[in-house]
């Protein structure tokens, strides 16, 4: 193999690695061909959901929901009374299931996102703002009115991930949303 053969492959083998560790995107991709407004601007599916939040000092707030895709599962504490005293002894752990969806349909001109959401039966939609947090320096950063900063983990022309958790007053919670576009 002569030197201008090996350049041929070393030359596109080095691009490959080095552009593969760029990447803002911790579930991909590396590289896009389209901008990231192009690849969001559009109406997305939320196919999941996953919600925690655990709080050792107030375990009543303590919950989590799980979205599959059509069903979302509530699960939290409920109180348990003494029937003399009436002070709680405990918590019960309580789950309820019911139909859900939602899409979202972000709008990189005005930077709107209409949020449409239909919870047991009960039609619901918000037009919030939305941008992108440009001091974010290893991660893309989607600031939602209404839902905060969300770490953007993969933004294909198909596929949206968004991550949010935090700690307060030793209250742990997470979010993660996972959405298909639809158009």
């Amino acid at each position: 193999m002569n030197k201008l053969n090996k350049l041929f492959i070393v030359i596109p083998t080095l691009i490959v690695l080095v552009l593969s560790g760029c990447g803002k995107y911790e579930d991909g991709p590396g590289i896009s061909i389209r901008t990231k407004n192009g690849r969001l601007e559009g109406k997305w599916k939320v196919t999941s959901i996953k919600y925690e939040r655990n709080d050792p000092v107030e375990p009543i707030y303590s919950e989590s929901f799980n979205f599959n895709g059509s069903v979302m599962t509530e699960t939290s504490n409920e109180p348990v009374f003494d029937p003399i005293t009436f002070e709680i002894t405990g918590y019960s752990m309580v789950s309820d299931s019911y139909t859900f969806s939602e899409t979202m349909e972000f709008d990189t001109k005005d930077n709107t996102c209409i949020q449409s959401t239909t919870d047991d039966g009960v039609s619901s939609v918000t037009t919030q703002l939305w941008t992108w947090n440009d001091g974010a320096k290893s991660k893309e950063i989607l600031d939602i009115a209404g839902m905060g900063s969300m770490i953007v983990k993969k933004l294909t022309n198909k596929e949206l991930h968004l991550f949010q958790d935090y700690t307060e007053n030793g209250a742990y919670s997470m979010i993660e949303y996972k959405l298909e576009k639809i158009k």
